[in-house]
């Protein structure tokens, strides 16, 4: 007879009882938002787990025989990170978003790691509002790449909610996303 039992407390216990003598093998399965630790720290304390397939190396029990030191040690994931903002039509060229100044649809934005390398392209929306989300830890910059138009001059005023941080290329300074972080109203004006 087999009966797995869980109790928590700062993890969560199991046990197999009526094993027969033989060779047995645990495979852990990953809870969500966890992944596995380094497997074989040393000792009985250690995770024996793999931290790609969850699985414990073979072992053999004699009969009576109880094991207690095969673990399976887990680590929170990182909490992504996101970037959002928008790119407008600066109707007086003055590198503020002003009220009733609409959204730009359809510029093309680059997400690029510190080096230049683009990671990833979207589109802005009908509002000219653009995401990227599920992002790691990390230094970044964004590019806008508009079909027609010229940037307005980045970081007018007191106010960074509503002014343009893109430099006359398209491109903003690097920045550096922390696990979770939300890097919002990174903005780009343009104008005829």
């Amino acid at each position: 007879m087999r009966r797995a039992r869980h109790r928590g407390g700062n993890g969560k216990r199991y046990t197999f009882t009526g094993l027969l003598p033989g060779h047995y093998q645990l495979v852990f399965a990953t809870p969500a938002g966890y992944e596995f630790t380094t497997q074989g720290g040393g000792g009985a304390s250690d995770s024996d787990a793999d931290p790609y397939t969850g699985e414990t190396a073979v072992f053999t029990l004699a009969a009576g025989q109880t094991d207690t030191t095969r673990d399976a040690g887990f680590v929170t994931l990182p909490l992504p990170a996101t970037v959002r903002g928008k790119a407008w039509a600066d109707g007086d060229s003055d590198g503020i978003r002003d009220t009733g100044e609409s959204g730009l649809a359809g510029v093309l934005v680059d997400l690029m790691d510190a080096s230049g390398n683009v990671l990833a392209t979207v589109e802005t929306d009908a509002a000219g509002d653009y995401e990227f989300a599920g992002l790691s830890a990390g230094s970044y910059r964004v590019r806008f790449r508009p079909d027609t138009g010229t940037f307005s001059a980045k970081d007018q005023g007191t106010d960074d909610t509503v002014d343009s941080d893109a430099a006359s290329d398209g491109r903003t300074d690097v920045f550096v996303l922390a696990a979770g972080d939300l890097k919002a109203f990174l903005d780009a004006g343009l104008h005829s």
